[in-house]
Order: structure tokens, then C-alpha cells, then sequence
């Protein structure tokens, strides 16, 4: 296993000019960052996901799952329980906070995947 996470591969992401990677990049984190609602960041999400896959970063995104797993649910956890809202869940979790948690560990997680 190597110490980086790029892979040398002959696909259409990686025969790109540096320059446009940077721009997709910059557009893929302002997609994510923008809206609000969980539904429209999932999208945004699903789309760079779709990036990945069309770039064969499965195999590096395997090696750090674990991260992304624990960002992912520490992220919708603090947020859950920080984050206020109206409609109570259940141990002072509101539906908004739960929303707002998962919108945000989706962003995170799809930046992280983007870069």
C-alpha cells in the first residue's frame, strides 16, 4: 500500500489539464456547500459520487472508509444534539437538527470524496 491516495489510471478525469480538475473541484465543492436541504445536498452528493465512480476511485475511497464513516456519524450526532429545531424526535433531537446533521456530514463527506 502506498503512502498517497492518487492513482496513475488512463481515464477521462485524470487526462485533464490541472487546471480544469481545479475548477471541476471548486465547482463540485460549491455545489455541495450551497444549499441546505439534505434532499438537494444528496443530489449534489450523488453527482460527485458518480465522479468518483466514473474516475475508478473506488478502490482508494476503500482504504479510507473508515474515515468517512466516522465523520459521517460523529458529524450527524453533534449535530443532531447541537443544532436546534421544533419538531422534537427523541432525547432532545429535533427532525430539523437530524436534517441538518445528515446535510452536513454529506457535504463533508462529498468534499473529502471530491478531492
Amino acid at each position: 500500500m502506498g503512502l498517497f491516495l492518487y492513482l496513475g489510471q488512463e481515464t477521462f478525469w485524470h487526462r485533464l489539464d490541472p487546471r480544469t480538475k481545479l475548477a471541476l473541484l471548486g465547482i463540485s465543492f460549491m455545489t455541495v456547500l450551497l444549499p441546505q436541504q439534505p434532499l438537494v445536498v444528496g443530489a449534489a452528493a450523488l453527482l460527485i459520487f458518480l465522479q468518483a465512480g466514473l474516475a475508478r476511485a473506488w478502490q482508494n475511497l476503500a482504504r479510507i472508509k473508515g474515515l468517512l464513516f466516522t465523520l459521517s456519524v460523529l458529524t450527524i450526532l453533534i449535530w443532531s444534539l447541537v443544532a436546534g429545531g421544533l419538531t422534537p424526535l427523541a432525547l432532545g433531537v429535533t427532525l430539523e437538527s437530524l436534517a441538518f446533521g445528515v446535510a452536513t456530514a454529506l457535504k463533508l463527506v462529498s468534499m473529502l470524496v471530491a478531492g
